[in-house]
């Protein structure tokens, strides 16, 4: 709030005067007395990812604070990063709700009495562009912040019952916000079950229960449970082999001592993905005459399959099945990458998702051969791609199911798209929030509320009587 003019009752103040500051440390790991069976929380960077810290991923003895640079850190003080490539970016702080002990890369203030710990970690959080900015040092290995500026910053403190009625507010529109993301982050994931069970439903999976009329309407109509099975396809439709209809060809052995920095782009497995190319490590070719090699020159549009690792091991849904952009076009297919060769028995985008289909994924699955941990990663040769058997209808019909599941499939994205903007404008109105709030416009102000000048000064003299030596504290009051 530095240079606003701040409302009735505030003081800005430097929060190395609101409360006792104390560090941490680290018990020796050589000392078993101080680990085993421990009962305090030993809190590091790596637990402050929430807001309210009573548990910790480490705890430690009675003995470890009493033999160590460990201090015991009372129920509802502020806990904040100091040292942390986190710092790069965020600024992690958070209140206790038991006793706890921290390590040399935190701080911790305890707030005096008459000071909202919750209000006091929510200023903070505020602020935390500006406390990157101001406190971070400079030339460190590791992001940090000096504790000294930190303790020098200066943050607005309004009445104690302001206090309590700013995060009380905070707390209750907060949590709006934050049941309207939980409900948008899942959505991805039932997103992704709708997709699936469109695949599912046209091309089969032994996941999903699906007895779903496929034909024409005005065909006979025959459900099917299982549309890579060998029986229950509609009248006039039939099975063909991949090698059938569009037989992969699997890519050339150009010798790496052809790669350049610049030349003819080389399409290797580790650019397709789960449907889309990445423009990552991407080779170029320039030895020889590129016309001898025509053969495995690729165009947009051409539907692609890396043959190693075929499907992610992270429960992908997908094969790494992708289509060609514009900027691949006149590239050079190396091999352990396979593109299908697209007959005029098959309509190209009824093909292409039938390669993203489950039942894709679960025959490739079931054929590769190797294994993620060993020497021989998973992979398929061509002969057994070419052996998949598709479900194929009319080109008609192809064309009908193509069109019908890429419109729902395009609705997803939309979907997707939408949600994406809408968490973004979540994070947004949190920090507007946060913003009014330290303005002092977000609850009305008490006059009958005393003034935080006057709770301030209750604090100084409570530490002077205590033998504690005040500091020379820089407060503005409200003008």
């Amino acid at each position: 709030m530095s240079g606003r003019e701040l409302p009735a009752g505030w003081v800005q103040h430097q929060l190395r005067d609101l409360g006792t500051w104390r560090g941490g440390g680290t018990p020796s790991k050589a000392e078993p007395e101080y680990w085993e069976n421990g009962s305090i929380p030993w809190v590091s960077p790596k637990d402050m990812k929430r807001s309210t810290i009573d548990d910790a991923e480490d705890y430690i003895t009675e003995a470890a604070v009493e033999g160590s640079a460990c201090n015991l850190i009372p129920a509802g003080s502020v806990l904040m990063v100091t040292r942390s490539g986190i710092l790069a970016h965020s600024f992690p702080v958070a209140t206790t709700n038991r006793p706890v002990t921290i390590n040399q890369d935190m701080k911790a203030l305890t707030p005096s009495s008459g000071l909202v710990p919750e209000y006091l970690r929510l200023a903070l959080v505020a602020e935390k562009q500006s406390i990157l900015k101001q406190c971070s040092k400079a030339g460190t290995t590791v992001a940090s912040i000096s504790s000294d500026r930190l303790s020098d910053f200066g943050i607005p403190v309004p009445p104690s019952n302001e206090q309590r009625r700013i995060v009380e507010k905070i707390e209750a529109l907060t949590a709006r916000s934050r049941r309207a993301r939980e409900s948008l982050d899942a959505l991805p994931a039932l997103i992704d079950r709708y997709r699936q069970s469109i695949f599912s439903i046209m091309f089969g999976d032994d996941h999903v229960e699906n007895k779903v009329a496929i034909s024409s309407p005005d065909a006979p109509s025959l459900e099917i449970t299982n549309a890579t099975s060998t029986k229950h396809l509609p009248r006039e439709w039939r099975f063909a082999s991949l090698g059938e209809v569009a037989p992969l060809l699997a890519g050339y052995a150009f010798s790496s001592k052809g790669f350049k920095k610049s030349g003819v782009r080389l399409l290797k497995g580790v650019n397709v993905r789960n449907g889309w190319i990445s423009e990552e490590s991407v080779d170029f070719w320039d030895s020889g005459d590129v016309e001898q090699y025509k053969r495995f020159s690729l165009r947009q549009g051409d539907i692609v399959l890396a043959m190693d690792r075929p499907v992610y091991s992270s429960g992908s849904k997908e094969a790494k099945v992708a289509k060609l952009g514009p900027e691949w076009d006149g590239a050079l297919l190396l091999q352990r990458v396979g593109k299908f060769q697209v007959s005029d028995d098959v309509e190209p985008e009824y093909l292409y998702l039938f390669l993203r289909s489950h039942a894709f994924r679960k025959y490739i699955i079931s054929q590769q051969n190797g294994t993620q941990d060993g020497k021989d990663l998973p992979h398929v040769s061509a002969g057994v791609v070419n052996s998949c058997r598709m479900p194929l209808p009319s080109k008609e019909e192809q064309r009908r199911i193509a069109s019908q599941m890429m419109s729902h499939l395009e609705r997803f994205e939309i979907v997707k798209v939408v949600a994406r903007t809408a968490i973004e404008r979540l994070s947004t109105l949190d920090q507007s929030i946060l913003a009014k709030a330290f303005r002092g416009e977000l609850v009305p102000q008490d006059p009958n509320d005393e003034p935080a000048s006057v709770l301030l000064e209750r604090i100084r003299a409570e530490r002077a009587a205590g033998g504690e030596k005040p500091r020379r504290g820089r407060a503005r009051k409200a003008g």
